[in-house]
């Protein structure tokens, strides 16, 4: 009888449970709870303490174009756009009512912004991140606020050795103030605000001293360079500025915004300029402040043509050179060629369809663009066919049967049928291409040029640079690939990525500060022609082969600096860059003389240059 009474109390307490079980399940949210940090850390945000004494964070690298709402609530628009909003709320002073954060924007700026909103208002916070919002133009965002708004206390880079094995990419350290929310900071607030921009010649671990960072610090130590402040030992250089000073450098300089009494913030190359600009690049800037241009403001740099469809454009000759093809084009274009595709085709074409075209910049191998080292033609109209497509003809390609053929051969693969073809009135015309002055590279390796050009139009791997005045033509291609430009290059390039290329876009390509050819005296003017024309007889080397370095040639070779191991730019010396590269050494020493550099300086230079390279490079090899 107990045992019942027992077993029916079990039974009564399971019903009992099963009904609370299912109460709870009934008042459970649907979606997860929010979190929200003045909940969750209620101790930390209420009364007068208002956020974190210290936010430290190292947040992930991802591309503008993998993000997304990681719990699947949102699609990727909308997941931006509450992510603007949510910044919007935060900092409606520097957010006002239309502003969004770039859509070019890699996630971390995100965290950035977001993460300083949870600084107390005497904090510090420090985020280990990609270098590549100090250069490129998505950062511009995060640097206006941090200028205008915030307190960029310091920024630290390592020149010797990348701080992450695995990831794909250079970082920099950036310690910050609290930002002010509600408003921006005044022209006086914003010259009291110190930035050091602090670049290390050791890897961190042999550069942890209290007695390092205590020298920082000390404005006392700083000395006067070139309109800035500076602090220099063997194991780091330290560049102190004002954030408003920095400010004005970031604004726009184009004569319209130079007009306007508020002008546009367009960003600046902080890596470049600050923490790897070498000495002597403060000294040319000061000594050429009346000789030197950007190059945008004196040529016009525009990205290579798209074809849409390369497999079908581009062509190679068979048993033929692209040469033999252009000669015969000039005299016969109806002639036919033999050609094939990237998709397997192979047939005859008129020659006057085919043109040389450079593809790649590995196919140009000295100063001069030459059609014997070009391995493709591209399908384009001659001039008879692009006249009849000027005046409306129904079949601008009448008496070209061999073309019409190859054209309904693309039709019947789909072809016409891609985004940029069918955008075009005929879908195999990719327009009347102009001929570039010079070549600009999209990456540098160790090979630093910029071919003159004047025969051929160029793809879309390459930059077109086109040059207005057909008198310095020449000078300004010898100006362009003076060996001082290869340091200005890599100032204003991108070294984010963490395999050695230095990568610009053409924005940044026009940044370079370039010599105005119309500076120079004609008596150099003339000198730099003539050396021009010297260095173009012979294919351009390494750039450490240029300056007189042997690279190493050893397979299996285990030197963590390999193969510029022998590259030792405080060994260099100006005779060292006569011996191996007398034509380069003449055309230099004249854009140094236009500069009025000493010998001591020109040897900085090429110093600074071999620095500059090796650098990039070792630190893609360092871990």
């Amino acid at each position: 009888e107990q045992r019942g009474r027992l077993e029916g109390e079990i039974e009564r307490i399971e019903e009992e449970l099963k009904r609370l079980r299912k109460a709870r399940s009934a008042l459970a949210p649907d979606q997860p709870t929010p979190f929200v940090w003045d909940i969750a850390f209620v101790e930390v945000f209420e009364g007068d303490r208002s956020g974190f004494d210290i936010v430290i964070g190292n947040p992930p690298y991802v591309r503008q174009e993998k993000i997304r709402d990681y719990l699947g609530r949102f699609d990727r628009r909308e997941y931006l756009d509450r992510l603007n909003e949510g910044l919007r709320a935060i900092y409606p002073a520097f957010m006002g009512k239309n502003r969004r954060i770039s859509g070019r924007a890699d996630y971390y700026i995100y965290f950035y912004l977001h993460g300083l909103s949870l600084l107390a208002d005497k904090g510090s916070f420090c985020f280990i991140t990609s270098n590549s919002w100090l250069d490129v133009d998505f950062g511009k965002d995060l640097q206006e606020f941090l200028l205008r708004h915030g307190h960029v206390k310091m920024v630290i880079d390592n020149r010797a050795k990348r701080s992450f094995a695995r990831a794909d990419v250079n970082t920099v350290i950036v310690l910050l103030g609290p930002p002010e929310r509600r408003r921006a900071l005044t022209e006086n607030e914003m010259k009291k605000r110190s930035v050091r921009f602090v670049a290390f010649k050791v890897p961190f671990e042999e550069a942890l001293s209290s007695v390092i960072f205590s020298e920082i610090e000390d404005e006392s130590l700083y000395r006067p360079m070139a309109g800035f402040r500076v602090l220099k030992f063997p194991e780091y250089r330290s560049l102190l500025w004002d954030q408003w000073s920095l400010y004005q450098e970031g604004l726009a300089e184009s004569e319209e915004e130079r007009l306007v009494e508020t002008r546009r913030y367009e960003g600046d190359k902080w890596g470049g300029k600050y923490l790897r600009a070498p000495d002597i690049f403060f000294t040319i800037l000061e000594k050429g402040k009346e000789k030197l241009v950007r190059l945008g403001d004196i040529a016009e740099v525009r990205r290579g043509f798209t074809t849409g469809a390369n497999e079908f454009f581009y062509l190679q000759p068979v048993g033929r050179t692209v040469k033999e093809v252009a000669e015969l084009a000039e005299k016969t274009p109806k002639a036919p060629v033999k050609v094939k595709n990237g998709a397997g085709w192979e047939g005859e074409i008129e020659a006057g369809w085919l043109r040389p075209v450079i593809k790649s910049p590995r196919e140009i191998r000295t100063l001069k663009v030459r059609l014997e080292d070009l391995r493709y033609l591209v399908f384009m109209p001659p001039e008879d066919v692009r006249r009849a497509i000027n005046s409306d003809s129904k079949q601008p390609w009448r008496g070209y049967p061999l073309a019409a053929k190859y054209i309904r051969w693309g039709e019947g693969q789909g072809y016409h049928a891609r985004p940029t073809c069918a955008s075009r009135t005929w879908w195999w015309d990719v327009g009347d291409q102009l001929i570039p002055v010079t070549i600009w590279f999209k990456a540098f390796n160790d090979r630093f040029f910029a071919p003159y050009n004047g025969v051929v139009p160029c793809s879309d791997r390459l930059y077109a640079v086109y040059y207005g005045s057909d008198a310095y033509a020449l000078t300004f291609a010898a100006i362009v690939n003076y060996t001082g430009q290869a340091m200005v290059a890599e100032l204003h390039g991108r070294v984010n990525l963490g395999e050695g290329a230095l990568d610009n876009m053409t924005y940044e390509a026009a940044k370079n500060v370039v010599l105005n050819p119309g500076e120079a005296e004609s008596r150099y003017r003339d000198k730099l022609v003539h050396s021009f024309h010297c260095l173009a007889q012979r294919p351009v080397r390494s750039i450490f082969e240029e300056l007189g370095f042997e690279l190493c040639h050893k397979r299996r070779c285990n030197h963590p600096e390999h193969p510029y191991e022998y590259v030792k730019p405080e060994k260099l010396t100006l005779e060292q860059v006569k011996r191996a590269s007398p034509d380069r050494f003449e055309l230099d020493s004249v854009v140094f003389n236009v500069l009025g550099l000493t010998d001591e300086e020109r040897l900085e230079v090429y110093r600074a240059v071999a620095q500059l390279v090796k650098d990039r490079l070792v630190k893609a090899r360092s871990v």
